[in-house]
């Protein structure tokens, strides 16, 4: 998962990903995110593409009350009829943060095969 897509699938819990940096000590990431304004601004790619680690992501989505919805073919941020309801973590460990960041942007997004 990259910087941007971290930041942006916390930007309606921000305090979360604080609190879970500090914790964890992620002083550099930290700074980038008290400075995210001048950064998005900017477009400095060399930080917003920064991959962060997988165990890393891990922690921070598990703090995260949100809930994705999975059918066949989708995942939604909303429920449909029969559809399995997974946390952001879940969905981390089975595709990948970019999901994740795309379903909450789109509100809908295609399932990789």
């Amino acid at each position: 998962m990259k910087f941007w897509e971290l930041t942006s699938v916390f930007r309606d819990q921000p305090e979360v990903l604080k609190r879970v940096l500090q914790i964890r000590q992620e002083t550099q990431l930290l700074e980038w995110i008290d400075d995210i304004n001048n950064i998005v601004s900017l477009q400095d790619r060399s930080i917003l593409d920064k991959t962060i680690d997988d165990s890393l992501c891990v922690a921070v989505l598990a703090e995260h009350n949100g809930m994705l919805y999975q059918s066949s073919k989708y995942l939604r941020t909303y429920p449909v009829d029969n559809e399995i309801q997974l946390s952001f973590v879940e969905v981390f460990k089975k595709y990948g943060g970019s999901l994740i960041e795309e379903t909450l942007e789109k509100g809908i997004a295609i399932l990789p095969k």
